[in-house]
């Protein structure tokens, strides 16, 4: 099991039943709009769309819950003013004298399952100045490259990782403590940038 199926709750079956009812209207009415409403080609296209339907269902499962406005406005508003905050830190780092940069890779156990939800949450942090994610290490934890890792990167994504599962309906307020000692197990920092997949030679012993 892994740590998103953990973590979020499972989809009962009315919801998966009313997703694939919704799906297969979709797909039929789509059918019906380029091929019209003839004997033949509705028939076809019944059988069409039910095809369609389980294979979107395999593909795409339907969200254990319904996304929430308000949530998601909030989630918009946060990553404006995170961009801001982040774009001004990073231009304060960059002009000081002193140049007070730690670059670096921090690694992040995600909870949000696979698919365009974890996407999402990828392409958002990626968009904030500071943060970049590179790739994954495993099952569920994602490496992100950052100019500073001492700052609270990790936090932040935990943040952002709970405001995203109340906006998309996931039930899930709060992941600080969903899996503490995962949680404190992975975010320990690499000190120097390193691509995820080259691993340092061994220290000859004296």
């Amino acid at each position: 099991m892994t740590l998103a199926q953990s973590v979020l709750p499972a989809t009962s079956p009315g919801r998966r039943a009313l997703s694939a009812l919704l799906r297969y209207a979709g797909y039929l009415g789509f059918w019906v709009l380029l091929a019209g409403t003839e004997r033949a080609d509705l028939t076809a296209g019944l059988i069409a769309a039910a095809i369609a339907t389980a294979v979107s269902l395999r593909l795409l499962p339907p969200s254990p819950g319904w996304p929430h406005l308000g949530a998601g406005l909030h989630l918009f508003l946060s990553f404006l003013w995170q961009s801001l905050v982040s774009g001004l830190d990073i231009a304060y780092r960059v002009l000081h004298p002193r140049l007070p940069l730690q670059p670096g890779l921090v690694r992040y156990p995600v909870r949000l399952p696979a698919g365009p939800l974890r996407s999402s949450f990828a392409a958002l942090t990626g968009a904030i100045p500071g943060t970049l994610p590179v790739g994954t290490a495993g099952d569920g934890v994602l490496l992100y490259h950052c100019l500073d890792t001492r700052a609270p990167v990790h936090d932040q994504l935990q943040r952002d990782e709970a405001r995203m599962h109340r906006a998309a309906g996931l039930g899930v307020a709060d992941l600080a403590d969903a899996h503490p000692a995962v949680a404190a197990a992975e975010r320990r920092p690499a000190r120097t940038a390193q691509h995820p997949d080259r691993q340092q030679p061994p220290r000859a012993q004296p």
